[in-house]
C-alpha cells in the first residue's frame, strides 16, 4: 500500500545523469542509486534523508485510499541511518506523525495510534527492530544497478512540462532465481534539468501506489528533536511495542485520519 510505495521509494529517489542522448540506461540507475547507497556506506558523511511526497493513489487487497486517509495529503518522510524514521502529514489538516527512534515508537495524536494498534492486531513475540541495512557489503553496494532490470527508458516531460526521463524498472528475476513474473515494478518521472524525480509509480498482483515527489533532500545528519514529541504534542502521544512496529506501519495508510 502507501507505505510500501513510500519504502520502495527510498530505494529510488535521487539524482541523475547529464543528457538524454545517448545514455546508457544502467549508468543512469547507477546515479539514481548512488546517494541511497550512499547512506548504507559505513564511511560516508551523509547519513539522512527528507522527501515531501504527494500520495495521489494507493490501493490493495484491502482496499483503496479514501477521505480521510493519506490520499492527497503531503507526507514528509524523514530518515536518519541506522534506526530512525518519522513519518508526518504537513499542510492542512490535521497532524499525524509516526515516529521510530531506535527501539522505541509513538504515534501522534493518540486518537490515531488507537485505531493503528487496533487495525495491527495483537503483537506478536517480543523482538528487536532491526537497523536499516542492505545485504550487501560495502564494496559491493557499488552493484546496486544490477538488482534491477529496465524494461524502458525514454524522454518525457514531467507534471511541469519539463524535459525528464521514464524509465521502467523492476527487480532483476535471474538474481532472485525465480522464473515467475517480477514480483513488483517502478516506473519513475525524473526532471532532466536537476536530476530531481518527480513521479513514481509502483505495482504488484496485490497492491499499487502512485506518488508525486515535491522535494528530496539529502544531509549530514537531522534535528535531534524531530525524534521526539514536541511539547505541545506529548499529551496526546501514545508508544507502541516494538513487536507492532512493521504492521503498525503497514496499517498506517488504512486509517482514517478524522476525529
Amino acid at each position: 500500500m502507501a507505505w510500501r510505495c513510500l519504502l520502495a521509494l527510498i530505494g529510488l529517489l535521487g539524482v541523475m545523469g547529464q543528457s538524454a542522448r545517448a545514455q546508457n540506461k544502467y549508468d543512469v540507475l547507477a546515479r539514481v542509486l548512488q546517494p541511497y547507497g550512499a547512506l548504507f556506506y559505513s564511511k560516508s558523511s551523509i547519513k539522512a534523508m527528507q522527501a515531501d511526497v504527494v500520495v495521489q493513489e494507493a490501493a490493495g487487497t484491502s482496499g483503496s485510499l479514501g477521505a480521510g486517509s493519506l490520499l492527497h495529503r503531503t507526507l514528509r518522510v524523514s530518515l536518519q541511518m541506522p534506526d530512525r524514521l518519522r513519518i508526518e502529514t504537513v499542510g492542512p489538516g490535521n497532524h499525524v506523525v509516526f515516529c521510530r527512534q531506535g527501539q522505541q515508537v509513538w504515534i501522534y495524536p493518540r486518537a490515531v495510534a488507537d485505531r493503528v494498534i487496533a487495525a495491527a492486531g495483537p503483537p506478536g513475540p517480543a523482538t528487536a527492530i532491526p537497523n536499516f541495512h542492505l545485504p550487501l557489503r560495502d564494496n559491493q553496494i557499488v552493484l546496486l544497478p544490477a538488482l534491477f532490470q529496465i524494461s524502458s527508458f525514454q524522454p518525457a516531460k514531467d507534471a511541469e512540462n519539463q524535459p525528464a526521463w521514464s524509465i521502467d524498472l523492476h527487480p532483476a528475476t535471474e538474481l532472485i532465481q525465480s522464473r515467475q513474473p517480477p514480483p513488483w515494478g517502478a516506473t519513475v518521472v525524473v526532471r532532466q534539468k536537476d536530476y530531481q524525480v518527480r513521479h513514481l509509480t509502483v505495482g504488484s498482483p496485490e497492491w499499487t501506489g502512485k506518488l508525486q515527489v515535491l522535494s528530496t533532500r539529502f544531509m549530514h545528519t537531522l534535528p535531534p528533536e524531530l525524534w521526539s514529541p514536541s511539547a505541545a504534542e506529548a499529551a496526546s502521544t501514545e508508544q507502541i511495542p516494538p513487536a507492532l512496529y512493521s504492521t503498525a506501519l503497514a496499517r498506517l495508510s488504512t486509517v482514517n485520519f478524522e476525529p
